[in-house]
Formats: C-alpha cells, structure tokens, sequence
C-alpha cells in the first residue's frame, strides 16, 4: 500500500511542473504577440504622419 501510495504521489510534482511549463509558454506567446501587435501599430502610425519628423512623433509616443 504505501509504495502504490508513493507511485501515485510521485507523478504529482512533475505534473505541476509541466502545468505550469506550459501556461508560462503560453503567457510569453501571447505577450510577444501583443508586442509585434504594438509595433506593427507604431510603425503604421510613424509612416503615416509625414508632416512630423520621426524623432518628434517618437518623443510624442514615448511621452503618453
């Protein structure tokens, strides 16, 4: 009994690990999407101010 009782609560930890291995994987996909998302926008929006010079519109950005 207490070895199928050690058995049994040894697959726990290592479950818990790959759990969690797995939920961090996918929070830093997702925040890597949002920040490809972020600067796709940025870049979109630079490009289409031509009537201010790049440096102004980045300290615009960087103030807000």
């Amino acid at each position: 009994l207490n070895r199928s009782i050690e058995k049994w609560f040894s697959n726990l930890p290592e479950g818990v690990v790959s759990v969690a291995t797995q939920l961090q994987r996918e929070a830093d996909a997702n925040q890597i999407r949002s920040l490809r998302e972020t600067a796709t926008m940025l870049a979109l929006l630079i490009d289409r101010q031509p009537e201010f010079s790049s440096q102004s519109m980045l300290e615009q950005l960087m103030q807000k």
